[in-house]
């Protein structure tokens, strides 16, 4: 599970921000929050909703620790030369050469683990990883680009393994990829990471894949479709593997010309096909999901999958923008379900404009968070938790009126 994440230097984000999903001590709303009994009863919050003006930095909250997930699992696979994907703040000269920094504390079997790691487009300059199995810092391995890589167990194993990593790949990732045991945990932690925005591909793939192969997942998107009151009684889905040849006859277009190499008839592709039932008296009507459903009931349909990881599995899942396509109703729907039905220790974090969710029936202080632009047009973040003496009820009007910053200040002249 997250505990904390901080990230410096990173796109927008110019000075450190931190986003802790800590739940504070408050008790309310305590199916909102996950109790441990280890590490001495840690309590940690399910989820995390940012809200923020555009261009605040919300997505880049977001994309810092999802990145570096990528980076983790991939880096190991990097041709010596390939460029990191770290960009500075380009705001302020100082800050433009200086590496992105971040540093994760995650919970792992109830053992806390630190990872920390300090890089720019060339190269890593600082990587570490610690754990605490007793309580006290453990050091597993501590890099850095002066002095070198530091070990204080298995020292000829990790000594070997630092050979092999190149500048511009991470030890965490090398080590791995050579079955060094006791970093393989966090790198299997990053695995667990899923994210869906606009432009995510894949998910309404993913969706059906998961209740064709699984019938408990296929219970769970009838019942989610059905509770959303689209009118969808029932739906079948599939992947079929088809000629690419006929599949351009289908749809009427040409998306590639044949070659000498390849023909058509010899190119096969996933084709996708999700029919929706709907029930009129005693009668079953076939809707074809793609073309005569919504936008917003494909989009409904695209994260049933996911909740269904959510509340069954243990995920880390990131949204950029919750509420895209969505009715409000929908989106606290989607909330409710996962804080009331979520047991093991999955987690949510998402960016959002809808005010309609910002309750505390429905949030916790230490679950909302704003991003807002500074002076110098760099990322702040922050909780409503944070802001004192709030005395409000109505979250949403004290949102909208500006009380805790982070709404745009328009010019209408």
């Amino acid at each position: 599970m997250l505990i904390e994440f901080s990230v410096e230097n990173f796109r927008s984000i110019k000075e450190k921000v931190t986003l802790s999903m800590v739940a504070s001590g408050h008790k309310e709303l305590e199916e909102n929050v996950i109790s441990l009994e280890k590490p001495k009863e840690m309590r940690l919050l399910k989820s995390a909703a940012i809200y923020g003006p555009n261009a605040s930095g919300k997505s880049n909250v977001l994309n810092s620790l999802y990145l570096l997930s990528r980076v983790v699992l991939k880096s190991h696979k990097m041709q010596k030369g390939t460029p990191l994907p770290f960009i500075s703040f380009k705001l302020d000269k100082e800050y433009v050469d200086k590496p992105s920094s971040f540093e994760v504390n995650m919970l792992i079997d109830d053992v806390l683990y630190k990872y920390r790691l300090s890089a720019d487009e060339k190269k890593v300059h600082y990587e570490s990883l610690f754990f605490y199995p007793h309580g006290r810092p453990a050091r597993i391995f501590e890099r850095n680009d002066e002095w070198g890589f530091t070990f204080t167990r298995d020292k000829k194993i990790q000594n070997d393994i630092a050979e092999k990593t190149r500048e511009n790949a991470l030890y965490l990732s090398t080590a791995t990829a050579w079955n060094y045991e006791p970093v393989s945990k966090v790198f299997d932690w990053f695995k667990q990471f899923r994210k869906i925005s606009a432009s995510t591909e894949g998910i309404y793939e993913y969706t059906i894949e998961l209740t064709t192969k699984n019938n408990k997942a296929r219970e769970f998107v009838r019942d989610f479709l059905k509770k959303a009151d689209v009118g969808i009684d029932d739906f079948s889905a599939k992947i079929e593997e088809i000629k690419l040849e006929d599949l351009l006859k289908s749809t009427n277009k040409i998306l590639i010309a044949p070659s000498e190499e390849h023909e058509l008839d010899d190119i096969r592709v996933k084709s996708p096909d999700v029919k929706a039932i709907h029930k009129v008296e005693d009668e079953e009507i076939i809707f074809d999901f793609d073309d005569e459903e919504s936008d917003g009931t494909q989009r409904f349909f695209d994260m049933a999958g996911p909740w269904f990881d959510l509340i069954y599995d243990k995920k880390i899942l990131f949204i950029d923008e919750i509420s895209l396509r969505l009715h409000p109703h929908l989106v606290e729907f989607l909330i409710k379900k996962f804080h009331e039905e979520s047991s093991r220790g999955s987690q949510l974090i998402f960016t959002t404009h809808n005010t309609y969710i910002l309750r505390l029936d429905l949030f916790r202080k230490d679950q909302i968070w704003f991003t807002e632009k500074k002076e110098d047009r760099s990322t702040d973040l922050y909780s409503l938790y944070d802001i004192k003496n709030l005395r409000d009820t109505n979250i949403e009007k004290g949102y909208l009126l500006g009380r805790y910053g982070a709404v745009p200040y328009l010019d209408w002249r």
